[in-house]
């Protein structure tokens, strides 16, 4: 074929799929946790990170100290599950493994509903102090790291300009919530 020919070729292809993101598509071994309980999402996070650690990558999050203090001693309790009845198996499951399970529940593909989790944050708590709190070193799946950066330039095109520190921290906290209700509930 002449380059006229292929140049012809490609102006009367149809478009195809966007390209990814970064990188090769790659099948993950994390479930979405918005369609599971919070420990349920825990658990899954617990063992993607055991089973698949490559796929984890460093990520800072910044959380503000009451939400960070619930953060450490839930770390420090730990979850305890029964696998047979009378045979309790007890997992301690490290703060990555929590902010995973919370941040991965964020709905990223609606940036008004992301957005809305941060606002309802940040009116609930009024007086935390931005930029007060703790800024951990965890880890995340490679997929909510992803999310978490691409999610973070659309956030300021909301009217409520809401950051990202906002919805993290209303996604952590949310998940702790739910997890002391499973607690107090058994």
């Amino acid at each position: 074929m002449t380059r006229k020919s292929l140049e012809a070729l490609v102006q009367e292809a149809p478009p195809g799929p966007p390209p990814p993101a970064r990188g090769k598509a790659r099948r993950t071994r994390r479930a979405p946790a918005a369609k599971m309980g919070a420990r349920a999402a825990v658990i899954a996070a617990y063992d993607s990170a055991r089973l698949s650690p490559r796929e984890w990558v460093p990520h800072s999050v910044r959380l503000p100290a009451d939400v960070a203090d619930r953060l450490i001693r839930q770390v420090a309790t730990g979850l305890t599950l029964e696998i047979e009845p009378g045979r309790p198996l007890h997992l301690r499951p490290a703060a990555s493994h929590y902010t995973q399970a919370a941040l991965s529940a964020i709905p990223f593909t609606d940036v008004g509903k992301a957005g809305a989790i941060g606002a309802r944050w940040r009116k609930a708590h009024l007086r935390a102090v931005p930029g007060n709190g703790s800024s951990p070193g965890t880890q995340l799946h490679r997929d909510t790291h992803q999310a978490m950066l691409d999610l973070t330039p659309w956030l300021r095109t909301l009217p409520d300009r809401v950051r990202i520190q906002d919805v993290a921290a209303g996604a952590v906290s949310a998940l702790l919530d739910e997890l002391a209700e499973d607690a107090a509930g058994e």
